[in-house]
């Protein structure tokens, strides 16, 4: 029996963060799924990809949470998904470039609470 699976390819909309370094890293917004009419105070959902994860591998666990009230985001560190301008790279991640990506989301939030994956 052969199983056929329906993919719905999420839109994101990208901001990318330059780093001091000339680095870059980015954020992910989910488009859709009732994002564009939370609340300013919504929660933040924060997820951090794996070493090989992209915004799009978590589509289905990403609109479950937009579906119950969380404003939705990726991070997405240097190299990957992006173009990796300097040559500092590390496989589980800088915590500064996390700090400024969180830094960058809570700024533009300043009312949400979040919690991070």
């Amino acid at each position: 029996v052969m199983l056929l699976k329906k993919v719905i390819q999420d839109r994101f909309r990208r901001e990318e963060i330059e780093r001091p370094d000339g680095g870059v890293v980015s954020v992910d917004w989910l488009s859709g799924w009732g994002q564009e009419s939370l609340p300013e105070n919504a929660p933040l959902l924060l997820v951090l990809t794996t070493i090989t994860g992209k915004s799009s591998d978590h589509s289905i666990w990403l609109r479950a949470a937009a579906q119950r009230g969380y404003r939705v985001c990726v991070f997405h560190r240097r190299g990957h998904d992006l173009p990796l301008k300097t040559p500092r790279f590390n496989i589980m991640g800088c915590a500064d470039d996390a700090h400024a990506q969180v830094s960058y989301v809570r700024s533009k939030y300043k009312k949400s609470e979040f919690v991070a994956m």
